[in-house]
């Protein structure tokens, strides 16, 4: 079993919109100018596959994440991504540990 981690210091994302009434939405993660992470947000199951392909971490969300997925973007930081690659499970986590009650 191979834990991957890979921080982020910086996002790009997309949002679309089909004319099938089909949306998705993708965020690019990126440490300096090196892509580590590609998250993938859908609004059909079942989701594609979770993979590690060419030192790119791939997460498929549903799209009711999105906005979740942002506020953590916006808020927090240092953030990582960590894949699980026999699983094919991952997240998107904070590093460092904040006091509670902190209201930023």
């Amino acid at each position: 079993m191979a834990i991957i981690i890979k921080n982020f210091d910086s996002y790009g994302m997309e949002y679309w919109s089909f004319q099938d009434d089909h949306a998705s939405a993708s965020i690019r993660c990126n440490d300096g100018t090196l892509m580590v992470g590609y998250l993938k947000f859908e609004d059909f199951y079942p989701l594609s596959h979770n993979s590690y392909t060419n030192n790119v971490i791939r997460m498929h969300f549903h799209i009711s994440y999105f906005n979740d997925v942002i506020t953590l973007l916006r808020y927090e930081k240092p953030l990582q991504l960590w894949f699980d690659d026999v699983k094919n499970g991952g997240r998107i986590q904070t590093i460092s540990h904040e006091p509670v009650g902190e209201q930023e």
